[in-house]
Parts: structure tokens; sequence; C-alpha cells
């Protein structure tokens, strides 16, 4: 018999009316201040214009702010239900299991949690359609 294990799970979702809030309440200063930055990724420095046009292209971001378990974000009318649900469980994997300083470790442990989504609501919706036959 499996062992149930809790998951930690957000207190709340917190929606942005734009990109620009989003980015300045995480970053706390105007997005006019950082533009012409540099900013830390799972993939190294990028410059800021680069990070914020590649949000812009996936049309959904956000993080979780661990002090009230909170997921901010911002998206986009061109989001699917797949893509929303992934977010939700990439975002999920972070508050759970060791949180890693290295945040490449960090990211890979949270796409986890959004390739594991993702791959069951692709099946299941596979095998859903195929009852139906």
């Amino acid at each position: 018999m499996m062992q149930s294990t809790e998951i930690n799970t957000p207190k709340k979702f917190k929606k942005y009316i734009s990109l620009n809030v989003l980015l300045k309440n995480l970053f706390d200063i105007p997005i006019k201040g950082i533009e012409n930055s540099s900013i830390g990724t799972d993939k190294g420095e990028v410059p800021f214009s680069i990070f914020k046009k590649n949000i812009e292209e996936q049309g959904i971001w956000g993080y979780v702010d661990r002090k009230t378990n909170v997921v901010c974000f911002w998206m986009n009318d061109t989001v699917t239900f797949e893509m929303l649900l992934t977010f939700i469980a990439h975002e999920t994997g972070h508050l759970n299991g060791r949180v890693y300083k290295d945040v490449l470790k960090e990211e890979k442990k949270a796409c986890m949690y959004d390739s594991v989504t993702s791959f069951a609501y692709t099946k299941a919706l596979e095998l859903y359609n195929e009852k139906s036959n």
C-alpha cells in the first residue's frame, strides 16, 4: 500500500495586470531603472530586455514569494489551459522538497513537477477520449 505524502501548495495566487507591474514588484524598483541591466537566470546572466522579451513570448511567468507562500504571476490571452496547469505545477514544485541554492538545480526540480503534470494531462485526455470510442 502506498503511503500518502502531503505536498506544500501555494496559499494564494496573485495575478498582476501587466508584466511590468509584476517585475516592478519582484525587483522592487521601477522597470526603467533595470532596463539596461542583466538578470541572473538558469541560463546565466542575460540582458533584462532579452529576459523580458522571453517572458512576453511564452505568455506566462511568475514566482513564489516564499515569505507569504503566494504565487505572483502574469499571463496573457495566448496561454492555454495546459500551459497554466504546468505553470501551477512548476511553482508548486518550488515549494516542495529541498530548496537548492543553485538556481539550475532548483529549476530542474520544479521542471520535474511541470513535466509530470503535462504528461499526466496529455495521457489522461488521450485515455479519456479512447473510452468514448
